[in-house]
């Protein structure tokens, strides 16, 4: 799931479990479209998923990512709000946690969660220039090789409006399995 669909879909679940009326009203709403939705469905990011078997990822890896240092950009969507945040929105641990299972240096920054202007990319892309402009000069000044991110969209941005080497975790995760080759051997110390 994107952190998009994440947050939308944890919080109609949450709303689903907490609010009878409003699950009600969906269900009454859509009854001729689709099946009933029954509840007792967890709705999971795969950064919850991989944080779980993280020990697990770690003997299953092929390659160690020792000596790479990365900064891990959240981005908004999978901290915020805190009522269906992923990890605690002021000092986020989670991908940190599977990185270090890997081998690899995470690296403290601020701005870590700090909006990289979403979709404004496409209307008003000098607020999405600005801000990963801001995240970007934080990232660098970190010492970090190398930008993770679990969202596509914050990845996109940072790739059209900085020099940042950045690519998706999955992609990370998929060298450090053995499954995807990436040219990384420079950049690990």
């Amino acid at each position: 799931l994107c952190p998009f669909c994440y947050n939308t879909l944890k919080q109609a679940e949450k709303l689903y479990s907490t609010k009878p009326d409003i699950y009600r009203r969906v269900v009454e709403y859509l009854k001729d479209e689709v099946e009933p939705y029954m509840g007792g469905l967890r709705v999971a990011h795969f950064v919850e998923v991989l944080y779980e078997s993280r020990s697990d990822l770690s003997k299953l890896a092929r390659r160690r990512l020792s000596g790479l240092k990365v900064a891990v950009y959240y981005g908004c969507m999978l901290l915020r709000p805190k009522a269906v945040a992923l990890d605690n929105p002021d000092k986020p641990v989670l991908v940190e946690s599977i990185l270090r299972e890997l081998g690899a240096e995470p690296v403290d920054y601020p701005l870590k969660s700090y909006c990289c202007g979403s979709f404004h990319s496409i209307l008003e892309p000098s607020i999405v220039a600005r801000n990963t402009g801001k995240i970007a000069r934080a990232i660098v000044d970190s010492g970090a090789s190398i930008v993770v991110t679990p969202c596509p969209l914050c990845l996109s941005n940072l790739r059209k409006y900085t020099d940042l080497r950045a690519m998706h975790l999955s992609e990370l995760i998929a060298h450090a399995l053995g499954v995807l080759e990436l040219p990384l051997q420079a950049l690990q110390g």
